[in-house]
């Protein structure tokens, strides 16, 4: 019974017209696939061709990952436009497809929504049939066993890259050797640590402002780099006493960073936030202040530093130095102590 029922089947599709079509009044609708059959896996394309005449509006469907179950849509083209010789408007769009299941598989009628002098339609598409063959199997061949690992010979490419590897760990212990050699020689033991002093930021801040209140940059002309260096000093403060990130801030981040923080001191924060805006102004819009504001804003940042400064002593700490700086590891090194941010002043 199935043999009969797939030699009718193939009947029909070969009695098939390659084009069929379903022609109403003002709209003719084909679709045809490239070949009636495929081998399995193969790829054809399949043909939507409307025409019409006028006010007509078709709605073509929204393609999907198939057309049914069997037939797999690898590929949509756009939808092209062109007039016929006898005036209609044809209406074309080219798929790719392709089926991993073999038989003969029909394409059901499609529908397409039409519009026409305030009527509403639909417009069915002609059933397409498509026939998928699936590989012959060749028994004749004898079953062979899988080949064997070829084993490639050996490159220069390979053999450098394990070379030069152990090239240089023989370059590394020489030059141990010879660190070894002139230590002794100088009959010195290599000191490996370097002293460190970490002062608190009050004392960095203040030696830094007396320092330039000392350089009299704005009595000689140099407004801008006088604020510059003022207002990164007070940062620099700022970032060490409260944990503020100062100076990578804005001057309303950093009043805004120290309110965060429980900064409640008015007198000191309009003292700031004055000093800040000057600046500011000084650097961006070429300002000039009286003399006696720079001055002032240098006191300020005096009594902020020594109003809000911690009472710390500087912390000495060993570090590991690298072996070309061990002539100079006894030597002491003096840096900046970072303080955690607290509230209030």
């Amino acid at each position: 019974m199935r043999n009969v029922l797939t030699v009718l089947s193939l009947l029909l599709v070969l009695l098939l017209p390659p084009f069929a079509g379903v022609r109403a009044q003002t709209a003719q609708l084909d679709v045809r696939f490239d070949s009636t059959y495929i081998l399995i896996g193969d790829q054809i394309g399949f043909h939507v061709v409307l025409e019409q005449s006028g006010p007509v509006t078709v709605t073509f469907p929204e393609w999907k990952d198939t057309l049914i179950k069997a037939i797999e849509i690898l590929k949509v083209a756009p939808r092209d436009t062109a007039a016929t010789q006898d005036g209609r408007l044809r209406i074309s769009q080219d798929l790719v497809i392709t089926s991993f299941d073999s038989g003969l598989h029909f394409v059901p009628p499609i529908p397409f929504p039409l519009y026409a002098g305030g009527t509403r339609d639909t417009l069915f598409s002609p059933v397409a049939g498509l026939q998928v063959f699936s590989l012959p199997l060749d028994t004749a061949q004898a079953i062979f066993d899988i080949k064997p690992v070829y084993r490639m010979p050996v490159t220069i490419s390979e053999i450098w890259a394990v070379a030069r590897w152990v090239l240089l760990g023989m370059l590394l212990l020489a030059a141990l050797i010879f660190l070894w050699l002139v230590a002794v020689r100088k009959k010195k033991p290599l000191e490996l640590f370097r002293t460190r002093v970490i002062e608190p930021p009050h004392v960095v801040a203040l030696r830094d402002l007396e320092q330039l209140r000392g350089e009299k940059l704005w009595q000689n002309g140099q407004i801008k780099p006088y604020y510059t260096r003022l207002t990164d000093i007070v940062r620099t403060y700022i970032s060490g006493r409260y944990g503020v990130n100062a100076m990578e801030s804005t001057s309303e981040e950093i009043l805004a960073g120290l309110k965060d923080v429980g900064f409640n001191d008015a007198l000191l924060y309009g003292k700031l936030e004055r000093m800040f805006s000057c600046a500011d102004l000084v650097k961006f819009a070429k300002m000039t202040p009286h003399p006696t504001e720079n001055d002032t804003y240098m006191l300020d940042a005096v009594l902020f530093v020594n109003t809000t400064k911690r009472s710390e002593q500087p912390e000495t700490v060993q570090e590991s130095v690298p072996a070309d700086d061990a002539e100079t590891a006894g030597n002491e090194e003096t840096v900046q102590k970072d303080t955690p941010k607290d509230s209030g002043q």
